[in-house]
């Protein structure tokens, strides 16, 4: 037989850990991390003559575009999941 509140408790719990928001934020963060590195390292293997303000610019634009997709990412993990300092909704 089937133990329905036994399923829901743990669901409550895997929900209270809040496994896949914090994975998609590791995945958000470490996806930033290489692509920065892999970015620097491209532009500084450049010649000097190629790094031209196109490149610079690219750069000064594609980076913080990018950190704001982790900051985005962030805000909806601190806003999402349950209010713990609120009353249980009514069952």
């Amino acid at each position: 037989m089937v133990n329905k509140q036994l399923w829901l408790d743990i669901a409550e719990i895997i929900d209270s850990w809040r496994i896949f928001p914090r994975f998609m934020v590791i995945a958000v963060y470490g996806w930033i991390a290489w692509f920065t590195d892999w970015f620097v390292r491209w532009y500084e293997k450049l010649p000097a003559a190629d790094r031209t303000t196109e490149v610079t610019a690219v750069f000064g634009i594609v980076i913080p575009a990018v950190f704001g997709l982790a900051v985005w990412v962030s805000k909806m993990y601190l806003d999402g999941g349950r209010k713990w300092d609120k009353e249980k909704p009514s069952e």
